[in-house]
């Protein structure tokens, strides 16, 4: 059987490759040689045998990894509630998030001390650190016990396919290419001018309005590909 690795989205110092079986993982803390992690109960579940992992995302100190079944697992530090377990109690091993183990998890993000996760019904929840507004639910303040639910403003009918994370802001994009953000804006990472300087809700970049394809975060700064080129959101928002 062929391997097939993919790189997932990451956070400085805590990179991760996984293939279909097996997740990887170096960093500037251990040999800066791949080693495999202990993860074979999340592989096993009931009469499922290797389920697949659809997706890995890391923030500073935390891990997300989600099956294609949409069971989604945590492992790391949870200081602000990042793992959106509900407490504040740090896993050092991988287990099942119990808050959405009734759910099936489509998709997830991390910022470096706050998280994003999309469920098949189209909830949109956020966990962690929040007081830039990057929790997206109208507050400036931690999610420490409890995850928080962010109402997206989308037209009826339109559908969230993909989160990301920077530093301290979030994004969601929509089926149709609109592009929604939140968060921390004080080098225009918003895209959507210089004010306001954080927003506690999702905000419409409208420049992009119906026509982002992809995006992906950086600290301080976004990247978005459409149908006729990449934009950057950084201080304005700009054709590369």
């Amino acid at each position: 059987m062929n391997n097939y690795y993919f790189i997932s989205e990451c956070m400085p110092n805590f990179p991760r490759i996984h293939d279909f079986t097996t997740i990887y993982q170096f960093s500037n803390y251990s040999t800066n040689v791949p080693t495999a992690m202990s993860v074979d109960d999340l592989l096993t579940d009931g009469n499922l045998y290797n389920i697949p992992i659809k997706k890995t995302a890391v923030g500073n100190t935390h891990t997300f990894i989600l099956r294609e079944d949409g069971r989604l697992y945590c492992v790391g530090t949870n200081k602000y509630g990042q793992l959106g377990t509900n407490d504040l109690q740090d896993r050092m091993s991988v287990e099942l998030v119990k808050s959405f183990a009734d759910k099936t998890v489509t998709d997830v993000a991390c910022g470096p001390y706050h998280s994003l996760i999309l469920t098949a019904d189209q909830g949109l929840f956020s966990a962690g650190y929040g007081k830039l507004g990057q929790l997206g639910d109208g507050s400036k303040s931690s999610s420490t016990l409890a995850v928080r639910t962010v109402e997206m403003p989308l037209p009826r009918g339109q559908r969230i396919v993909q989160l990301a994370c920077g530093g301290d802001f979030s994004a969601a994009l929509t089926a149709m290419g609109d592009l929604y953000t939140w968060g921390e804006n004080s080098s225009g990472q918003l895209g959507v001018g210089w004010k306001p300087n954080t927003s506690s809700k999702p905000l419409l970049v409208a420049d992009l309005e119906g026509r982002v394809r992809r995006i992906a975060c950086g600290h301080y700064h976004m990247m978005a590909t459409t149908y006729s080129g990449w934009y950057s959101t950084s201080f304005r928002t700009r054709k590369c």
